[in-house]
């Protein structure tokens, strides 16, 4: 299996098999192989596709082997750059950002239905085109606080609130993440922070802002189909 996004910057991990063209023209192409390491080739000028397909270089790392080596990073290093949960034993999600390029962060969502022995992938930031082939293509991209909660096989809530705007971006599945559908909540200031929390039922948004203008909690009852500030006062996206 090889796996191409046309995301942003070097996201180790993920990407494992991915295409750039930079600013003069090269071209640069990166493997992940199952061991960790990553192969790269630059290209400039000449029959580009010609030497591309000529090079000769070792397995491309599935899915599931890069998911693990981010696992294993994570045991070796004690930093953890994904977030994982899981609604029982053997469902869940892992939510994990790439590098920032150009203002735009990358993120991917990886789901599992046998508790981590195999991984899918299911979305992924594009900053060109459609990353899937689902009805409903929706995705977060941006740099700040991201979160995400499942509080069932089914359903879950992802939300990214950029530090570079003064809004938050809440999308949210009820099939398990296949399709998602988008609100957004405006800020009075961009946020620096945040937490998502899921309490039997209740999903509570807080996120820090500049002094002068935070924290702001907002909560949803339905699922996050519709937000209302602590206060009671309904979001409009």
């Amino acid at each position: 299996m090889v796996f191409t996004p046309p995301g942003t910057g070097i996201h180790w991990g993920p990407t494992l098999y991915q295409d750039q063209i930079d600013l003069n023209g090269s071209l640069t192409r990166d493997v992940l192989s199952p061991s960790g390491t990553l192969y790269s080739i630059d290209v400039e000028g000449g029959p580009t596709r010609r030497i591309l397909a000529s090079w000769r270089h070792p397995p491309v790392a599935t899915v599931t082997q890069a998911v693990h080596l981010m696992e294993n990073a994570t045991v070796n290093q004690g930093v953890a750059h994904y977030t994982p949960v899981f609604v029982n034993a053997a469902d869940g999600w892992i939510l994990q950002g790439g590098e920032p390029g150009a203002g735009q962060e990358a993120f991917y969502l990886f789901h599992t239905v046998n508790g981590g022995e195999t991984w899918s992938l299911e979305r992924y930031t594009s900053p060109v085109g459609c990353p899937s082939e689902s009805p409903t293509c929706v995705f977060i991209g941006g740099d700040g606080y991201t979160g995400m909660t499942f509080w069932s096989r089914e359903d879950g809530v992802i939300v990214d609130a950029s530090y570079l705007v003064p809004q938050a971006v809440i999308i949210r599945t009820g099939d398990g993440g296949q399709t998602w559908a988008a609100q957004t909540i405006p800020l009075p200031e961009a946020a620096i922070g945040g937490r998502l929390v899921d309490k039997h039922g209740m999903l509570t948004l807080t996120l820090d802002e500049p002094g002068g203008h935070g924290p702001v909690t907002f909560a949803s009852t339905d699922g996050g189909t519709s937000w209302s500030h602590t206060a009671g006062v309904p979001v409009s996206s």
